[in-house]
């Protein structure tokens, strides 16, 4: 059963909602002063409402872009929105045109429902994952830290996105980069997380969005 479960996570499309793969890229904010901040707008307009700011320099998942390129939507720690594309450059190593980007060094994970969050840090073939209680290791008290090899996985015939597989404890861990909605929250994502855990009583799963904060 256990098998099966994740042979369907790696091979189907992932367990969160997902629309049509889009290109997602890490970019890094430039050209904004250091006393200032990019606005993050509700719609692609320099009317629309201000629902969110990116300090300079930092570091944003692009899930979409305007018709006419001017505009990029983004997902942040602030909520998601549109910001102007002139103010964004793909972060170093992250240029697809190099070779397949590698999986951000940060990422920051959540759930609504169950809710849960994680950290997950990648370096060198490994990955580093922090998460706080229930569920993700249920029994512990505080936040855990665990190290564990990642697997790039290679694309499945006719999909655009990259899968990475790693163990986490109890769980199997299955990180794609694809957009991911919360629906709870109605917040946009450019990751997925999907975590399986086989027991006695049978095999739980829990899905998440991540967003990267540092390529």
């Amino acid at each position: 059963m256990r098998i099966y479960m994740i042979l369907l996570l790696l091979f189907a499309f992932p367990v969160f909602s997902q629309a049509e793969p889009v290109p997602l890229y890490l970019h890094q904010v430039v050209g904004v002063a250091k006393n200032d901040t990019l606005n993050i707008r509700s719609q692609p307009d320099v009317r629309a409402e201000i629902v969110g700011a990116l300090q300079p320099d930092s570091y944003i998942d692009v899930l979409d872009t305007s018709p006419d390129g001017r505009w990029a939507f983004v997902s942040s720690g602030s909520g998601s929105g549109w910001v102007s594309s002139r103010f964004l450059h793909i972060a170093e190593g992250q240029n697809p045109a190099t070779g397949a980007p590698p999986l951000p060094g940060l990422l920051v994970c959540q759930s609504s429902g169950p809710a849960w969050d994680a950290t997950l840090s990648a370096s060198e073939g490994l990955i580093t994952y922090e998460y706080e209680g229930s569920p993700w290791y249920e029994g512990a008290e505080g936040t855990q830290r665990r190290i564990s090899p990642v697997t790039h996985l290679t694309n499945a015939p006719g999909r655009s996105y990259d899968k990475y597989l790693f163990t986490a404890g109890q769980y199997t861990g299955v990180l794609t980069r694809a957009r991911c909605d919360d629906e709870e929250t109605a917040s946009r994502y450019a990751w997925g997380l999907d975590l399986i855990i086989n027991r006695a009583e049978g095999v739980r799963m829990l899905s998440g969005c991540c967003r990267a904060v540092q390529p």
